[in-house]
């Protein structure tokens, strides 16, 4: 760690200013200030924390920084670092949270492909269970 002082101006302290600290530096440290009259002593214990990672993609925080939360659903975010989603075109959404593309936005109304379904019959679907199928679009079950 670097540590510099810095005189506040006049007789009532100084900034205490540590840089470049690492993990292993976390410790109890004490400082001693002596001028012309006295010296006094102070204990400190100093905890040096890893320095907080950007959001990925497909996740906001308010400082766009670790811990993040997922965009929401009709939400995504392509870009790293950010405090907010951007939210799909008007009627469209995304199947999931933490959607990283506008590409992933359909419109809401949109049917099950071959293959899914939904409760509704309408996006988001889910895909066919191993063993069963589904041959016609907007489906709300497959079939064995």
């Amino acid at each position: 760690a670097v540590v510099s002082t810095q005189s506040t101006g006049g007789d009532h302290g100084s900034v205490l200013d540590i840089t470049e600290a690492r993990l292993t530096d976390s410790g109890l440290y004490t400082c001693t200030a002596t001028n012309s009259k006295s010296s006094d002593t102070a204990q400190a214990h100093i905890i040096v924390q890893d320095q907080p990672q950007k959001c990925p993609s497909g996740r906001k925080s308010d400082s766009g920084f670790t811990p993040c939360t997922n965009c929401e659903i009709g939400t995504y975010q392509p870009e790293t670092g950010q405090s907010s989603c951007i939210a799909c075109p008007t009627g469209q959404t995304t199947d999931t949270e933490g959607a990283t593309s506008q590409s992933q936005c359909h419109d809401e109304n949109t049917p099950c492909a071959a293959g899914t379904f939904s409760q509704s019959g309408l996006q988001p679907c889910e895909v066919c269970n191993t063993g069963t199928y589904q041959d016609g679009t907007g489906q709300k079950t497959c079939k064995q």
